[in-house]
Formats: C-alpha cells, sequence, structure tokens
C-alpha cells in the first residue's frame, strides 16, 4: 500500500519527485536483465568437423587467394653508385645540366655537370654565394664599391638628388608643406597677437587704478616737467607759481565757499554747453583717503563703520610718537 497521503503537506523530496521526475523513477521498480540473443550462422555445405585444425601459414592458402606466399630470396638495389671523393650535396648556382640521348633508348636522362669549380650565383645585393676566403671577400667588396661610385658618378644631379631641397610634408594629409609661406604666416601671427597683448595691457593698466588717481598722476607728471624746464631760481613775478598759489584751497580761508562760486561761473563762461552737476552744499563731512566729496542729497548723517576714522587716528599718533620722539632726542638731558 502507498504510503503518499493527500491529506498531509508535500515533503520537499516529494515535490522534486513529483515535479522533475518521472512516475517510473519515483516509482522504484525492478529493472529487467536484458538477455542479449547470439545468432550462429552455419554453411550447410561446409563440414567443420573434418577440417581440423589449421596453421596460421596455411591459413591464407586455405580461405585465401589459394596461392601460395612469394619467397624473397634478396634485394638488388639498381641505383647508380655515388663516386666517394664526388659530395652528395647539389651546390646553389649548379644549373649547368648537360642533356644526354642514349643510344639503346629513346627517352632522355639528365646529367648534372659542374663547368666550373666556383659558384657563379650571387645574392641579392651582388655577392657571390657560398663560402669564400677573407681574400675573395676583400677582393669582391673593392669591386662592388668601385661599381658603385662608377654608376653614381654616371647620374645626373636630378636622378641621383645631389643638391636637392628638402621636401616637408604633412604628417596626416601627406601634401609638401611650403615652409616659407608658414613662416612668414607664423611672424605675422605673432606680430598680431604682440599687438593684442599691448592694447591687452594698456587696458588693465587703465582699469587696475582709480581713473582719478591716474588722471591727477599725469596732470602732475606735467606740471613736474614743466617746472623741470624752467630756471632753478624763482622770482616773484612768476606766472605759475602765482596761479598755483591762488588755486590751492585752504580749509581755515573764509573765503572758500566764494572762491569756489567764482570759479564754477568762471568755467561756465568759458563752456557754456558744460553740464554742471549739483553738489553737496551743507556742513563739512568727514574726511576720507580719496577726499570723495558726499552726494548733494547726503542728509548729514556718517553711515560708515568707522574705518576712516581710525586710519586719520592711527596716522596722527605715529605722527605725535615721532614729533615727541625727536624732541626727547634733541632737548637736553
Amino acid at each position: 500500500m502507498n504510503s503518499k497521503s493527500y491529506n498531509r503537506p508535500m515533503t520537499h523530496q516529494e515535490y522534486i519527485h513529483t515535479k522533475y521526475l518521472s512516475q517510473g523513477d519515483y516509482e522504484t521498480k525492478e529493472k529487467k536483465r536484458k538477455i542479449k540473443k547470439r545468432v550462429k550462422i552455419v554453411d550447410d555445405d561446409v563440414d567443420f568437423r573434418t577440417l581440423g585444425k589449421v596453421d596460421s601459414d596455411e591459413e591464407e592458402l586455405y580461405f585465401g587467394t589459394k596461392e601460395e606466399k612469394p619467397i624473397i630470396a634478396g634485394v638488388i638495389d639498381e641505383r647508380p653508385l655515388a663516386d666517394k671523393d664526388r659530395s652528395k650535396w647539389k651546390r646553389l648556382g649548379d644549373d649547368n645540366e648537360v642533356k644526354i640521348k642514349s643510344e639503346d633508348e629513346d627517352d632522355t636522362t639528365t646529367s648534372v655537370a659542374n663547368t666550373s669549380s666556383k659558384s657563379k650565383a650571387k645574392t641579392l645585393s651582388g655577392k657571390r654565394a657560398g663560402l669564400s676566403n677573407a681574400k675573395e671577400i676583400r677582393k669582391e667588396l673593392d669591386e662592388l664599391k668601385r661599381k658603385n661610385e662608377k654608376f653614381m658618378k654616371g647620374l645626373s644631379d636630378e636622378q641621383s638628388g645631389k643638391n636637392a631641397q628638402t621636401v616637408f610634408r604633412d604628417r596626416k594629409t601627406g601634401k609638401i608643406r611650403d615652409m616659407e609661406k608658414e613662416l612668414a604666416e607664423k611672424e605675422k601671427e605673432d606680430r598680431e597677437k604682440e599687438l593684442k597683448e599691448a592694447a591687452k595691457k594698456a587696458t588693465y593698466d587703465k582699469w587696475s587704478k582709480g581713473l582719478v588717481q591716474r588722471e591727477a598722476h599725469l596732470e602732475r607728471l606735467e606740471s613736474d616737467l614743466h617746472e623741470m624746464s624752467k630756471p632753478l631760481a624763482r622770482y616773484g613775478d612768476d606766472s605759475d607759481l602765482d596761479k598755483l598759489l591762488r588755486d590751492k584751497e585752504r580749509l581755515d580761508d573764509p573765503m572758500l565757499q566764494e572762491i569756489r562760486k567764482k570759479r564754477e561761473e568762471e568755467e561756465k563762461a568759458r563752456n557754456p554747453n558744460i553740464k554742471v552737476f549739483p553738489k553737496y552744499k551743507g556742513p563739512p563731512p568727514p574726511p576720507n583717503r580719496f577726499n570723495i566729496q558726499p552726494g548733494y542729497r547726503w542728509d548729514g548723517v556718517d553711515r560708515s563703520t568707522g574705518y576712516e576714522a581710525k586710519i586719520f587716528l592711527r596716522q596722527s599718533n605715529a605722527e605725535a610718537n615721532q614729533e615727541e620722539a625727536y624732541r626727547w632726542s634733541t632737548q637736553d638731558m
């Protein structure tokens, strides 16, 4: 009775047998042994009882062609005997063969005859092939050298390439390059590049500093050159000196506002098309390093971080310390 029940869960082994094995493999049955049948064919015409034992030598005679095997008495070598002093190897280039027709036979046989003891075969470079001694090699090299020199002298300059110009080709396309043209183009590109660099440097030099400071520097430089052209001594009637002193502004001057107003009127009279922008007219602003005036709408309130005031305070302290040190070094002890 089969122990498999459908009321219980299937085991792993039963699942494998059910899904992947055949029913014959799951139900292990005994395999029947196959009996090999042997067939024997017997000829009725031959009576094996009357044959008896046959030797191996007589077996081919009995069951074969019914002929006896040939008996080998000896081996006769009909090849021509080679000379003892003559080598069996054929030298390279010994192609000089003489065809001799025999009187008794109609076919043609070929025999090798050396016309000379030395080989006439040559290599691709023109040298003689085979073994040679040092004297022959030296002589052969000298002869080849003379032939090459004679051949080269007979060539024209165009054929030999004498005094020919070097041809430069492009590595990718293989076209011939005009080196003179390329050098001229390269020089032109270098000049253009230098001009561009100079213009770029001038632009950077111009904008690397403030425009006002740069204009002031140029004006001061022109003024210095103008003063250098004058004589060393200065007199009271020097118009340049008088104008410089008149144009100089002093903060403690009570007529400073009048001077500025008069100057603006003069500039407007000289050039009536000039645009005059409004300026700050309130109380004096706190000083700064660049002497920049505030806008005309400034309400007078200092909204800075106090950095400018600290800088001026530090400069004032440095000047005061220097003055005090100088006085202390010069007083009587």
